[in-house]
């Protein structure tokens, strides 16, 4: 508004009828199909002043933006794209259901690169995951990804439970730790965010 303060504006009008209540939204992203606002019962799809209502063959996980397309998480089903306002599971699935995944970073090959708090690292290629096999893999498998963002110059930065911060270039070599010996309070790194400066 003119006096650039934040405005709170209700949506809830725009609910269907029959969903009361819901639990906590836990990420919102924006992507072409709209804003999303995701919890675990329900993705809530906003745009041109409607809300299209998503539900889960079970529970949502997390979700995560990978460029502009949007993926959702299902603990023990899969992972689904969001596309036209439908979920889309995605074609690596099956064996691979039970992976609990963190983050989703994609590589400068369009690759993904799938992270997960026990497992480690897995790269998806040509409808395929197998092993990440780095030296920053192996790191991060004992320290329990929790997130993970892509950064300016081909680098990546791995927020963990057990060892702080770890920063990777893209072919996976270790560039930096960062934890409580040597310069942060605490080692359970629980989000990143990267600023419009990078």
């Amino acid at each position: 508004n003119e006096t650039e303060k934040p405005v709170f504006t209700s949506l809830k009008h725009l609910l269907p009828a029959d969903i009361h209540s819901f639990d906590d939204i836990w990420r919102i992203h924006e992507v072409p199909e709209g804003i999303v606002f995701q919890s675990y019962d329900y993705l809530f799809v906003y745009k041109n002043d409607k809300i299209e209502v998503i539900k889960p063959q079970n529970q949502f996980h997390f979700s995560f933006k990978v460029n502009e397309q949007l993926i959702i998480h299902e603990r023990g089903i899969g992972s689904f794209e969001l596309k036209n306002n439908g979920l889309e599971k995605m074609s690596y699935e099956g064996e691979n259901a039970d992976l609990d995944i963190s983050a989703i970073l994609e590589t400068q090959n369009k690759e993904l690169l799938i992270c997960t708090p026990g497992d480690g690292i897995f790269v998806l290629q040509n409808g395929k995951l197998k092993k990440w096999d780095t030296p920053v893999n192996k790191l991060v498998q004992q320290s329990k990804i929790y997130c993970a963002s892509s950064i300016a110059g081909n680098y990546y930065a791995f927020g963990t439970i057990l060892n702080g911060l770890i920063i990777s270039d893209s072919e996976g070599n270790v560039i930096q730790t960062l934890n409580s010996n040597n310069g942060i309070q605490n080692n359970t790194i629980l989000s990143l965010f990267v600023d419009s400066n990078e």
